[in-house]
């Protein structure tokens, strides 16, 4: 897949790349500091033309969850990290963060979400609750995933986000993933809008910077009206304004 050094590379070499940045349970991205941090040379991909992402059935997902997981191990993006759920945990206490600790915070959330993911996927014919999957691609490699809950309770009016994960080696992916959950809650009456807990504070400014606004213990999208998102009436569909994207 994605090797630090190399792997899919023959494909990316050939195309310009920028240097840094990229996407607990629940969702990730990259914070602004780390946009321009060249840690251990690795290549990032960016804004690839042929990635695509799409609607999936569970057990795609969780075919794509295992791939992603198991590439990012074997391809040695955590090998710095001897535990991650540990090292989140340090991190996360610091006052201050280096520019490294923040990379190793993305690290570690990654790879925690994943393993969350998975279990979600165990779970899933056990729960009242609706799950939805969005894979994202480049070619038939999975290098993002987007889990979405549907709770069947009258007052809800949003979906929710439950997971949203990148490949560490990925920028500007997540929003295309975005995209599709805003129209999966507008295929579903629920006008675009979504909600979601971070897994650090660290991720709240990544979703601010996609229209999102803090609503007590979640964060909330009502892409009507916001200056983040376009709706087209022809096709009935909403679309994330690129001219917003900084690193998501």
């Amino acid at each position: 897949m994605f090797k630090k050094a190399y792997s899919f590379n023959k494909e990316i070499e050939k195309m310009q790349s920028n240097s840094l940045a990229r996407s607990k349970n629940l969702s990730t991205s990259l914070p602004d500091n780390l946009s321009n941090i060249d840690i251990n040379k690795q290549m990032l991909i960016h804004k690839l033309p042929f990635i695509a992402s799409i609607e999936v059935s569970l057990q795609v997902a969780e075919n794509a969850i295992n791939k992603l997981l198991n590439s990012i191990r074997e391809d040695k993006w955590l090998d710095h990290i001897e535990d991650t759920e540990y090292t989140w945990r340090n991190i996360e206490d610091k006052k201050l963060k280096t520019p490294q600790d923040l990379w190793d915070l993305r690290c570690c959330i990654t790879e925690q979400t994943l393993i969350s993911m998975r279990y979600d996927i165990n779970e899933h014919n056990r729960n009242t609750e609706k799950y939805f999957y969005f894979v994202c691609y480049i070619q038939t490699i999975p290098i993002g995933i987007i889990q979405l809950k549907h709770y069947d309770i009258e007052k809800q009016n949003s979906l929710t986000v439950n997971n949203l994960i990148t490949h560490p080696g990925i920028k500007n992916c997540s929003y295309l993933l975005m995209e599709k959950a805003v129209n999966k809650s507008y295929e579903m009456d629920f006008n675009g809008k979504l909600q979601l807990m971070t897994a650090t504070d660290e991720l709240n400014r990544v979703y601010h910077r996609m229209g999102f606004i803090d609503n007590d213990d979640y964060m909330t999208l009502d892409p009507n009206g916001n200056n983040f998102w376009t709706f087209y009436t022809e096709d009935e569909v909403y679309k994330f304004n690129n001219s917003s994207i900084l690193s998501i």
